[in-house]
């Protein structure tokens, strides 16, 4: 059932694989104690506009259930477009961060600072022109327990296994 085509896997797909599962078990019988915002049980798009700026949001309908409660955080994605002033949010459920590692002795904290900085997204087109653009990712929600994955191999033409310190 875990892995039906006999590919690699590692414990932290095994582990998300499980809480994923688990999760989806849980939300027909679980009623979870704490409260859930109503702007994300209205609807899946909302609209607000500040001074001729539209920003779109995208609410990913969220399930209770105890392995939300425990485990779950919601990662937040601002995309920019440079010139323009239309911004786009979504926001996305997580169990489990992965973080690449930056360096060869490298902390936790710096991992985390590469994974939330602001990337620009290279040869974005807009009405046909090329234009500047970057994303953005922030914590919305914070999961009572943060499990924390380094990405420990490296997936080019072969699978190579980083061996820095962290």
């Amino acid at each position: 059932l875990f892995n039906p085509d006999n590919i690699q896997a590692d414990c932290s797909e095994f582990l998300t694989f499980i809480l994923d599962h688990l999760h989806e078990e849980l939300t027909s019988i679980y009623v979870s104690n704490q409260p859930v915002e109503e702007s994300k049980q209205k609807d899946s798009w909302n609209e607000t506009a500040d001074k001729n700026q539209k920003i779109v949001f995208n609410n990913n309908e969220i399930l209770a259930s105890i392995i939300t409660d425990i485990f779950g955080g919601i990662i937040r994605t601002e995309f920019h477009v440079e010139g323009t002033r239309n911004h786009s949010v979504n926001f996305d459920p997580c169990f489990v961060l992965s973080l690449d590692i930056v360096s060869d002795g490298c902390s936790i904290e710096d991992c985390m600072d590469n994974f939330f900085k602001i990337n620009k997204v290279e040869g974005y087109q807009l009405n046909g022109k090329t234009v500047k653009a970057h994303q953005k990712l922030l914590f919305e929600k914070l999961p009572n327990v943060l499990i924390i994955n380094l990405k420990r191999f490296v997936y080019t033409d072969r699978l190579i296994k980083k061996k820095e310190h962290v």
